[in-house]
């Protein structure tokens, strides 16, 4: 309209809305912009808009949603220009009303009921027969259209049609209950001037899936069997309802009893459609509008130039977009396409036609060719968003009473949960339901209490057990995606305490606090239990002893420092589970590995310990400590090898007691007051050498062999203390005083068979990650791997044996992949 010379008014009940999906410099074409929020409630739309139209008084009016058109009749009237009559405005908004019409013209076979309550819309599908359709009678709403296939779905199609309706027509409508039509889905766009129906064609809607009440696309002109029956059917409907001066969108199902009205609406198609419709007839539709509106005689349809088809994309998925990829080359016979969704948009499984977030239009010589593109670039479309998938056991956002109650007097940011609130914990999780499930399955924050939102990236997540409310299926090392995925779920429903039990989730997880006002541990405080040059800084500070090092930022001071030494250890500063340490005992290897893995600074290096290496894992809470040790049986690196790793709890009387004492030590050096801790350290003739140590739970068989001798699980201590909540509250009584461990580890493949039957009925606890014809990735770290086998008993020798019968008789093989 403005390439023509129009001068145009744009109204619009919320020009928000349409600045967040439109091209802004289109929208600055319009003459004005003029917002009227009561748009739609049966104003007197002439008088909102007095003063605000211009110097030129209009020539027409577009209206271009139905459930405006009574305030647009008002406004034509006002006018003086052509328009429909209020009482047909009035007539199409109420669909009773229109099938009562039809009816009457003996053009309506559809068997319909209308309903206010559940009971009655119960009882009106049980007299009409499932499936049935339920859909508000007043208002252009049929978004909020659901449908139900038996009784056991009515409950939830009923709730959600009300709340769809409440949202756009503000209230508890009366429910048309319908029966759900069978047959081919059609739509007929026309024209009506002076009462005489003009029809511009037919297009035809895409299948959708079962008991979805959405749109996947559709194609114009539409061929099909019976089009001119339907084309008849569409002008006796507009005759019937007496549409005197307007674009008029019918919705048809083509029965086997014929064609039957789905829905009529007092404007043109809208979305996309316009442009669909102008695409396949090779003028401006939009042209047609204004002469309709200003009096101009309308021209004849013409014969379709082009065949055009439309796809909508949508997710298969409810989910967040984490990433929009950048777009990629566009066929030329493309004609337009849009997304409307950018990086934190909550987007739905396409079942409604609310969950469309994008489009592609394409045009061909036929329906073939049009489709095929449209096909392929509404994949491409798609496949620019990345969507982390989230499950939730209630409705989105449903604590509407659960706010952030911040202690205005001392300005803390933490979370003070009122009566009827529940505070909001995101939990960042990587080994399953264990993590925020009891032993028996239930949740390990009481529901009543705390809303718990899981980003796992777990298989094993949401398989058994009590389900989270929101479960987020990710990769939760991706830290962009999380930090996207995070705030678009703060947004909803804000986010209280944040809780993380992996090393490399522990920063991510402590900058999501800091974002969201959250208390918990900050990561300046989180930096000396993972940096391990600051580490060994604290601990030579305090006088723990601790092997010679220094960080590499050289390759030259790596050099020299393997001529002081025989052998040096270099490991990664901020990696856990053995990951990228390598030891070296030559120049040559040296060499090598400078070649291949140095960055300057990014690695400690260390004289080499001689001796086993004992791990000693302690809850500290507020001056209590619960603590346990373990000595390895082998090096932590044996996962790189092929060898399993096995860990034995400690007899020894004098080691015990150089534990607890290295352990102390540790507690006062790193200010600790409440935390999990997961310290390594070298057995030496002499006494113990500081390793390392980390504020969580330790990994591979750590937590449950914990549990067994100390009766807490670590990892539940963790997530508690980040809640606020007391660690040993779930605390039950040890089953023995000892304990161990034994983890296997694969090079990768599928795996052809598993054995542990020499172990596995005296295995206290037994994992195992595959089953045979599974894929299985190759073992990375040594926190996990394919199987893990925990062993208890009264003695140190009883469960040695345990774990010496798992290394050896455990057995698996694997192959490559193909």
């Amino acid at each position: 309209m403005a390439d023509a010379g129009i001068e145009v008014s744009f109204v619009a009940q919320n020009l928000a809305a349409h600045a967040a999906v439109q091209d802004a410099a289109q929208m600055a074409r319009a003459a004005r912009l003029i917002e009227v929020p009561e748009l739609g409630e049966d104003i007197d739309l002439c008088a909102a808009l007095s003063g605000r139209l211009g110097p030129n008084r209009p020539d027409g009016v577009i209206c271009r949603r139905g459930s405006f058109a009574p305030d647009v009749a008002r406004l034509t009237s006002g006018l003086g220009v052509p328009g429909e009559t209020r009482a047909t405005a009035l007539l199409l908004g109420d669909k009773r009303a229109v099938r009562q019409r039809l009816r009457g013209a003996g053009l309506d076979p559809l068997r319909w009921r209308g309903a206010d309550t559940f009971e009655g819309v119960r009882a009106a599908a049980r007299a009409l027969g499932y499936p049935v359709v339920i859909t508000p009678a007043s208002g252009s709403v049929s978004l909020a259209a659901r449908i139900a296939r038996d009784e056991s779905a009515l409950a939830d199609a009923w709730n959600e049609a009300v709340r769809a309706a409440a949202v756009v027509v503000g209230g508890l409508p009366v429910m048309l209950v319908e029966e759900c039509l069978t047959g081919l889905r059609v739509s007929a766009e026309l024209l009506v001037q002076d009462g005489e129906p003009t029809l511009l064609g037919m297009a035809e809607r895409d299948a959708a899936p079962v008991d979805a009440a959405t749109e996947i696309g559709s194609c114009f002109p539409a061929e099909f069997p019976g089009v001119a029956a339907a084309a008849d059917f569409a002008k006796r409907v507009v005759k019937a309802l007496g549409i005197t001066n307007s674009a008029v969108h019918l919705d048809i199902s083509m029965t086997p009893r014929g064609p039957s009205l789905i829905e009529a609406s007092g404007c043109v198609v809208g979305h996309v459609g316009l442009q669909q419709l102008s695409l396949s007839l090779g003028r401006s539709v939009t042209m047609e509008l204004v002469a309709l509106a200003t009096g101009r005689r309308i021209s004849p349809p013409g014969k379709p130039v082009a065949t055009a088809v439309l796809r909508h994309v949508g997710s298969d998925c409810d989910g967040i977009v984490v990433r929009v990829r950048p777009p990629a080359a566009v066929h030329p016979h493309v004609a337009l396409q849009g997304l409307f969704v950018g990086e934190g948009s909550r987007v739905e499984a396409m079942r409604r036609r609310s969950d469309h977030f994008g489009y592609v239009l394409a045009s061909g010589a036929d329906r073939g060719d049009a489709a095929s593109v449209a096909t392929r670039a509404a994949a491409q479309l798609l496949g620019r968003l990345q969507i982390v998938r989230v499950e939730q056991a209630v409705e989105w956002a449903d604590d509407r009473q659960t706010q952030v109650a911040s202690d205005a007097t001392n300005g803390d940011a933490g979370h003070a949960a009122g009566l009827t609130e529940r505070t909001h914990v995101l939990l960042m999780d990587r080994v399953g339901p264990d993590s925020w499930t009891t032993l028996d399955g239930r949740p390990l924050l009481p529901p009543e209490r705390f809303r718990t939102t899981v980003f796992s990236s777990s298989a094993e997540a949401g398989t058994r057990g009590a389900r989270p409310d929101l479960l987020v299926r990710m990769d939760i090392f991706d830290n962009p995606a999380v930090a996207m995925a995070a705030g678009a779920i703060h947004s909803a429903s804000p986010v209280h305490r944040v809780g993380a039990a992996s090393e490399r989730a522990l920063l991510p997880a402590a900058a999501l606090r800091r974002r969201f006002g959250a208390p918990g541990v900050a990561a300046e405080e989180l930096h000396r239990f993972i940096d391990k040059a600051e580490m060994k800084a604290r601990a030579r500070r305090a006088g723990i002893r601790c092997a010679d090092g220094l960080v590499v930022q050289t390759p030259n001071a790596l050099l020299e420092m393997l001529e002081r030494h025989a052998t040096v250890v270099v490991k990664p500063r901020a990696l856990s589970g053995s990951q990228g340490v390598a030891v070296l005992r030559s120049a040559e290897e040296a060499d090598e590995w400078l070649a291949s893995s140095y960055e300057p600074e990014a690695f400690l290096a260390e004289a080499f310990v001689e001796g086993d290496m004992c791990h000693i894992d302690a809850l500290v809470y507020d001056g209590d400590v619960l603590w346990d040790t373990s000595r390895y049986v082998r090096d932590t690196m044996a996962y790189l090898r092929g060898e399993p790793l096995s860990s034995v709890s400690v007899g020894d009387a004098s080691l015990r007691e150089a534990a607890g004492a290295l352990l102390a030590q540790v507690i006062d050096a790193w200010e600790v007051r409440r935390a999990v801790l997961h310290l390594e350290a070298f057995v030496t003739p002499t006494g113990l050498t500081f390793c390392e140590v980390a504020a969580r739970p330790g990994g591979a068989g750590v937590v449950d062999a914990f549990v067994a001798t100390r009766g807490v699980n670590l990892m539940h201590a963790k997530l508690l203390i980040e809640c606020g909540e007391d660690p040993l509250r779930n605390r039950v009584e040890p089953i023995a005083a000892h304990s161990a461990w034994t983890v296997h580890y694969t090079t990768g493949g599928v795996l052809e068979c598993f054995d542990d039957s020499a172990v596995s009925g005296g295995a206290y606890k037994r994992r195992v990650a595959a089953q045979p014809g599974d894929e299985v990735p190759r073992s990375r770290f040594s926190g996990t791997g394919l199987s893990l086998h925990v062993f208890a008993g009264p003695t140190r020798e009883e469960v040695l044996a345990w774990v010496r019968k798992a290394e050896s008789q455990v057995t698996f093989k694997t192959r490559p992949s193909m």
